[in-house]
């Protein structure tokens, strides 16, 4: 007799596979004015009854209304993010991230402005709970940020410098592309 049945296998992947992980990554290498932070969150793919991300968004940033963005991750075997695709079943506005009963991996993403780039670092870190119990803890410091001189002066002397009787002067302004008033 013939049987029609329908079975799924969810295989965890073997390899490195964390409760949390985390990164970031400023808009610019010079003057930057928010910084692109990444979360990986499950990549273990435990069974969690109640999932919740919180994140401390450090002195110096704040989160960018609307940019928290929440993605299904596939993994290969060895644990190997190989696809992401943005979920259609979780979506948040803030943190803490609830992501309820789960038993995958999931991506966040989102984006923090910049309010003091003279900060000395900023040290981000972001817990993995199921209900009450912290499942994993992950931070990522982004260091000094690197911002442009307001006024930069050089000069090139005429004859290679030898008895030279002329200097071409180039002065740079504004290279921390700050706001010039008055």
């Amino acid at each position: 007799y013939p049987v029609d049945k329908t079975c799924t296998v969810t295989a965890k992947p073997g390899g490195t596979t964390k409760a949390i992980t985390r990164s970031g990554k400023p808009n610019a290498s010079i003057n930057a004015d928010s910084i692109n932070w990444v979360i990986d969150v499950n990549t273990s793919m435990s069974k969690l009854t109640d999932a919740i991300v919180e994140d401390t968004i450090p002195s110096g940033l704040t989160l960018e209304p609307g940019s928290i963005a929440i993605y299904d991750l596939t993994l290969g075997l060895n644990g190997n993010v190989t696809k992401e695709t943005l979920s259609t079943t979780k979506s948040a506005i803030d943190f803490p991230v609830n992501l309820g009963e789960i038993n995958s991996a999931y991506r966040i993403k989102y984006q923090t402005s910049i309010t003091d780039p003279k900060q000395s670092s900023y040290n981000n870190i972001a817990t993995l709970k199921d209900g009450g119990s912290v499942k994993g803890t992950a931070n990522f410091d982004i260091g000094k940020l690197t911002v442009g001189n307001p006024i930069e002066k050089s000069g090139v002397a005429n004859n290679g410098g030898v008895n030279s009787t002329k200097i071409t002067w180039t002065i740079d302004g504004n290279k921390a592309e700050a706001d010039l008033k008055g």
